[in-house]
């Protein structure tokens, strides 16, 4: 126990820096992507360690499951002949097609309620479905073909570099979805009550929220045919200074 609290005072400092800085970059990316690359200078110092703990736990979770898949296939590339005989593998052709078709259909029939079991679930039945299809291919190969080297390296870069690609594209639209739901959560009331003060103020409708983090608010408000960005205090969310001051 005591090596252990020793081990984390060490490198306490390092525990810190890896969120601070995933988190900076992370925050610096959705304020030039969500509003426009002069207002970094709205960039909130106190939300930098929250947003690299979060994208730190999703980093940490598809790198994990990455790597998982990256040594399975590997290993059933370097093993296949160990499995048995073409009976055996015959019979596991057959299983596997059969799991693979229950994770299909789990994975189209999904609906999660939650953005972050959506992730996760997501995520995690492709990473399966395409194991589960790559050892099928495997298999099938190792009986109907040479199974030299040659073919074996061939179908492993195959399948390693279409993943990559594949999980490049999954990735982005997982991200956006992810990042879009911690930015504008529609289950915040706050946020409504705010823009509808915003509406009366300004005289128009067309505002939208384009990105919040602890310190402003970035809202797209369109006046008479010119787009501007509006900037706020992140304080007004959870302030009532406003409504007392309407009552009185």
């Amino acid at each position: 126990m005591k090596k252990t609290l020793d081990f984390f005072k060490e490198y306490l400092s390092i525990f810190l820096i890896v969120p601070t800085l995933i988190g900076g970059v992370y925050q610096i990316v959705n304020i030039i992507y969500y509003v426009g690359f002069p207002y970094i200078r709205f960039f909130s110092v106190a939300q930098v360690i929250p947003d690299g703990i979060l994208v730190g736990i999703f980093l940490i979770y598809f790198l994990l499951v990455i790597s998982i898949f990256s040594e399975m296939i590997r290993f059933f590339n370097w093993n296949v002949d160990d499995i048995g005989g073409i009976r055996t593998k015959l019979f596991f052709i057959i299983a596997l097609s059969i799991l693979l078709f229950l994770i299909t259909f789990k994975f189209l029939e999904s609906n999660p309620e939650s953005i972050f079991t959506y992730i996760f679930y997501d995520f995690l039945f492709f990473n399966l479905m395409v194991l589960v299809f790559y050892i099928i291919t495997l298999l099938v190969i190792n009986i109907s073909i040479d199974n030299s080297y040659k073919i074996l390296n061939f179908l492993y870069w195959f399948f390693l570099i279409s993943y990559i690609i594949s999980i490049s594209f999954l990735l982005e639209n997982k991200i956006k979805d992810l990042n879009d739901k911690i930015i504008k959560d529609d289950k915040f009331y706050n946020s409504y009550i705010l823009l509808e003060k915003l509406v009366k103020k300004n005289g128009t409708t067309n505002i939208s929220l384009l990105y919040a983090n602890r310190d402003y608010l970035f809202f797209s408000i369109n006046k008479n045919g010119s787009t501007q960005i509006l900037v706020e205090d992140a304080k007004q969310l959870t302030s009532l200074e406003d409504e007392k001051k309407d009552e009185d």
